[in-house]
């Protein structure tokens, strides 16, 4: 879990994030299939606006987790990434996978070590704010996105007050987001909050490589 690339409050924010999911894998019931088939239902209903059903091609998942919402669907040949991997196959081996699974294939990585881009859609879920450096991690993504392809982001953000989560190590504010995805290439086709409080909500932003 140590990179070079990254200090110590990555490194407990990783620490705290494969805790988290050791902890919410073991208490739901040992069937993979179902897991992964109730993980896409979750995103489509929280991430409508995105359209899933209509996105296609070759995705890249950033930090899927121990298992992608991708796997298994049709029309996508998925590379899922995520740093943690080598540790989820180890602490929570009835849902985590190396190599290829179906349409995906699972890779224990950061996103900087991926080098067979381009991709036709970016897919970074509930990552950016877990990450030290977010705007580097955009800056990837520019990398990483043919021209015309889609980038799909969400994320908390917070509204002037302090993380609540050793895993929430980066403070995004909307339009600060919006703004950085604009400077690496992208143009900006919709964003949305949703879930909406006070001081914190999610933020859903989609947009394609200029």
């Amino acid at each position: 879990m140590t990179s070079t690339r990254h200090g110590s409050a990555w490194d407990l924010a990783q620490e705290a994030e494969l805790k988290f999911w050791k902890s919410y894998l073991g208490m739901i019931p040992q069937d993979r299939e179902q897991f992964v088939a109730g993980q896409l239902q979750r995103g489509q209903e929280r991430l409508s606006q995105f359209d899933l059903d209509g996105i296609e091609g070759r995705l890249l998942d950033v930090g899927s987790s121990a298992v992608s919402m991708h796997e298994g669907r049709e029309n996508l040949e998925v590379v899922a990434v995520d740093p943690l991997l080598d540790a989820f196959c180890e602490a929570v081996p009835t849902f985590a996978r190396q190599g290829q699974v179906g349409n995906t294939e699972y890779r224990c990585c950061e996103v900087y070590d991926v080098q067979d881009g381009p991709f036709d859609v970016i897919w970074c879920v509930n990552v950016l704010d877990h990450t030290d450096d977010w705007k580097a991690m955009i800056g990837e993504f520019a990398r990483l996105t043919r021209r015309g392809g889609l980038l799909l982001i969400g994320v908390d953000v917070r509204c002037g007050v302090e993380l609540d989560s050793s895993c929430h190590i980066s403070a995004i504010g909307p339009q600060e987001l919006v703004d950085v995805i604009w400077d690496a290439g992208f143009v900006v086709e919709f964003h949305a909050p949703t879930a909406i409080t006070k001081k914190q909500f999610y933020f859903c932003v989609r947009a394609t490589r200029r």
